[in-house]
């Protein structure tokens, strides 16, 4: 039995022999076209190997320029959206603390006013029960200059009047 060896087949040799078919079934135009379509879209079956598109001198011709300016789209449109949200908490970091110190301002003022009306209630109270004070001495005074009970009772007074001094 006689075993053929066939020769290797290299890269190049496949790539002109597909080039070559291509050429005389769609021809120049056809390639052309093709070309253009596959420079713009990427290669759609390649496109399903796993990372093919970060080889650096494969990953864009495979990839196609649509799909890379729609990353380049969509990584910007990232980065927009993360610098405004970036600018509304800053906002609102900055809205909460001018918050915090007009409330604190406020808590200020409220305290300062209850000190002072607690202070003034305490004068207050001071001076009242200095004056009971003053009333209860006078009214002890008083108790230790009367006299003895008037018991007259020819003046006009009421009889009602006149049981409650006796």
């Amino acid at each position: 039995m006689v075993v053929c060896r066939r020769a290797p087949v290299w890269l190049g040799e496949v790539i002109a022999t597909v080039a070559a078919w291509l050429v005389r079934t769609i021809g120049i135009g056809g390639c052309v076209a093709l070309g253009i379509v596959a420079f713009y879209e990427g290669v759609p079956l390649a496109r399903k190997i796993p990372f093919i598109d970060r080889v650096d001198f494969i990953g864009p011709l495979i990839a196609g320029r649509v799909e890379l300016e729609r990353r380049a789209a969509r990584a910007e449109r990232d980065r927009y959206w993360i610098a405004k949200v970036a600018e509304a908490e800053r906002t609102l970091e900055r809205e909460r603390v001018v918050a915090a110190r007009d409330l604190a301002a406020i808590e200020a003022a409220y305290n300062a006013e209850r000190d002072a009306l607690a202070a003034a209630d305490d004068k207050r109270a001071a001076d009242l029960k200095i004056a009971l004070q003053r009333a209860r001495e006078a009214q002890g005074q008083a108790n230790e200059n009367r006299t003895a009970p008037c018991r007259c009772t020819d003046l006009p007074v009421d009889p009602g009047i006149l049981q409650h001094i006796r």
